[in-house]
């Protein structure tokens, strides 16, 4: 119950009455607590104002933790942006710009990995160098456009005709180079002239061209330019024995 008592000055002073009805020695008595309610107002507003404090606190401490989530996503957002540059990156260090094939530096890098399994497991694989026929002709004739044109579809039809654990890719040039895995000496020539012959049988722009290839099969005694170097001689005797033709290289 509220009470309104009045100071010896004549000043009120409102109070609480807090009341429990007790037992005592038989007899039935009521325990009174009087408080005042300044203290009481006082005490409802350090209350409030501690509730008040912790709901900004609360407030303070869910903003940052939003804040934080944001930069975390940003954070998440500018990784996933770094890795996907870094890859566009190593692929644009690996490709050869005007055919999309692979380029020289990824075709040796592959080669090593080769040599390496094969030293592990035994097996065997070959490669092949192939030149475009008389392709500085081409330019001359029909210009660098055309010849451009005649890369880029020869590189897709090379491409085309592969296996897709080989490796194909531009060495320079008219050069290009495909990586045959597991084929023996047999099986390479066989993956060579479907090569050739593919290329002799199809219209790439306007023009019909033909190639003419080396091929070599690695043994653990060749190194990586011992290999090329294998290939590139019997690229040159299948050059000069008339072009448009296969030659492997045989020790």
């Amino acid at each position: 119950m509220y009470f309104s008592f009045r100071t010896k000055d004549g000043k009120e002073m409102p109070v609480l009455l807090n009341g429990i009805r007790r037992e005592r020695d038989g007899v039935t008595v009521i325990d009174c607590v009087a408080l005042q309610m300044r203290k009481r107002i006082e005490h409802e507003k350090d209350i409030m104002q501690t509730k008040q404090r912790l709901e900004a606190l609360y407030q303070e401490t869910n903003e940052a933790n939003q804040r934080l989530e944001l930069l975390h996503t940003q954070y998440e957002k500018k990784q996933q942006e770094l890795l996907e540059l870094n890859e566009k990156l190593e692929t644009l260090a690996s490709t050869d710009p005007l055919t999309g094939l692979k380029n020289r530096r990824f075709f040796q890098e592959q080669l090593q990995k080769c040599m390496a399994t094969s030293q592990e497991t035994g097996e065997a694989f070959s490669l092949c160098i192939i030149d475009i026929d008389r392709f500085k002709s081409i330019n001359d004739t029909y210009g660098h456009p055309v010849g451009d044109l005649v890369l880029s579809q020869l590189a897709e039809l090379l491409q085309e005709q592969s296996a897709a654990d080989s490796v194909v890719a531009r060495f320079g040039g008219e050069e290009f180079v495909i990586l045959l895995p597991e084929l023996e000496q047999e099986q390479a020539l066989l993956a060579a002239e479907k090569y050739r012959f593919a290329t002799e049988s199809t219209l790439l722009g306007d023009l019909h061209i033909t190639i003419s290839i080396g091929a070599a099969t690695y043994s653990p005694e060749e190194t990586d330019q011992s290999l090329l170097q294998q290939a590139d001689q019997a690229l040159y005797l299948s050059k000069n024995n008339g072009r448009n033709r296969v030659t492997h290289y045989n020790a």
